[in-house]
């Protein structure tokens, strides 16, 4: 799969989850138990890999990150990285609903 799919792909998991073990299911199902943070920096929004490596090392990332050995990067698991997005995409609705009726 293409860097950038994966993100995508991803991204349109979490809109259609609902309930965050749900998502937790599926993206542990599609990506495994690991999620390297090269394939989802963008997602948590940040502006290139080197910033999101910058922030995990120094533990602002917001999800926890750790290293396997034998393996290079950092990685996300992926309960916490389901998690995390669940949250972000509920709080996005919740932001454009609020918007819609003001």
């Amino acid at each position: 799969m293409l860097a950038y799919m994966v993100p995508l792909s991803i991204q349109t998991l979490a809109l259609r989850a609902t309930t965050p073990d749900q998502l937790a299911e599926q993206v542990a199902e599609e990506y495994g138990l690991y999620v390297r943070l090269s394939e989802v920096w963008m997602l948590l929004g940040y502006n290139s890999i080197s910033a999101a490596r910058r922030a995990a090392y120094d533990n602002r990332l917001g999800i926890a990150t750790s290293t396997i050995p034998g393996r290079k990067g950092r990685m996300i698991r992926s309960r916490d990285l389901a998690q995390w997005l669940f949250t972000a995409a509920r709080s996005a609705e919740t932001i454009s609903n609020r918007q819609a009726t003001q």
